[in-house]
């Protein structure tokens, strides 16, 4: 018996990993654009991925809303993006920060040239999301940003090329815009 119940101990490293390989399904992911260039998500999916070979990922990329919509409706298994108000039926996890900033484009006045307050650019007309965060909307109104509304893109690379062709300023993600 004591033979048995050892030999089932030393084996038992290999029976996990087996079964680690032996795993499969599907994971339904929604996630907000452009999050390869973040290392530290790469890090989890290439981890997850490690660990679990045979799970198929079907990824879906969607604005910030579609993405906590989709969870609320059971669409999806996993989103990765933001919220603006904690949803007490979701499960949030932090995975890591981003820096937003206002960002203009080559023709702007402003361009290459150091930081400014908010209220050097009260006049100027903004590039916004359909379904802007509150956060970014309480920003705005409390230094008077964004009353001229210079144009909409929900995807982040499209607000970029709005910005550089000089349709507005607008929030980006530092780290999307380093990239």
């Amino acid at each position: 018996v004591c033979e048995a119940a050892y030999s089932s101990i030393r084996d038992m490293p290999r029976a996990v990993s087996q079964a680690r390989f032996d795993t499969t399904g599907t994971v339904t992911l929604r996630v907000i654009s452009n999050l390869y260039l973040l290392p530290q998500l790469t890090s989890i999916f290439d981890n997850f991925h490690e660990l679990y070979p045979r799970i198929e990922i079907r990824l879906d990329v969607a604005p910030w809303r579609v993405v906590l919509e989709s969870l609320q409706r059971r669409e999806v298994e996993v989103g990765v993006g933001f919220s603006d108000n904690t949803d007490d039926k979701l499960i949030y996890m932090k995975l890591t920060e981003q820096v937003q900033q206002i960002y203009c484009g080559p023709k702007h006045p402003l361009f290459g040239k150091p930081p400014v307050t908010p209220a050097r650019l009260e006049g100027d007309p903004f590039v916004i999301t359909h379904d802007e965060p509150k956060p970014y909307v309480r920003f705005r109104e409390k230094h008077g940003l964004g009353r001229n509304i210079g144009g909409f893109a929900d995807n982040i690379q499209e607000r970029m090329w709005l910005i550089q062709l000089g349709m507005g300023i607008g929030f980006l993600p530092k780290p999307i815009v380093d990239a």
